[in-house]
């Protein structure tokens, strides 16, 4: 049996970030950025089978998609915004190095975090 899915927000005075989360909070953080068009949900299947082996496994919505913030000025949607939103993200969530997967445009997403804020990625898991 899988831990279920529960789905939770985030807000800091900046924007609203929804999020899915399974697995126990105290153990290794796994953190899934999805691409475009897709929103947190497509990476249910994966985080199931990664919290049944004890991570916690959290996946957001990015900004403009699902439930999260969605700015109506263009400029609210630069990697230097949505690279901010997911620090945030990961201090609320403890701020612990983390395994972060992405996808499509959530490839962009975690190299540059991972390369200009390399103390958010675990180096092995």
């Amino acid at each position: 049996m899988t831990d279920p899915l529960h789905q939770r927000t985030f807000s800091s005075p900046r924007q609203t970030t929804r999020y899915i989360e399974c697995g126990p909070v105290d153990r290794p953080l796994m953190i899934f950025v999805h691409g475009w068009p897709s929103i947190s949900l497509m990476w249910r299947a994966q985080m199931e089978a990664f919290a049944a082996d004890g991570w916690h496994c959290v996946a957001p919505d990015l900004r403009g998609y699902g439930g999260s913030s969605t700015p109506a000025a263009n400029d609210a949607y630069t990697i230097e915004e949505i690279v901010t939103d997911m620090a945030e993200l990961h201090d609320h969530l403890g701020g612990k190095p983390a395994i972060w997967v992405g996808h499509d445009w959530g490839c962009v997403v975690v190299g540059e975090l991972v390369a200009h804020q390399p103390k958010r990625s675990a180096e092995s898991c």
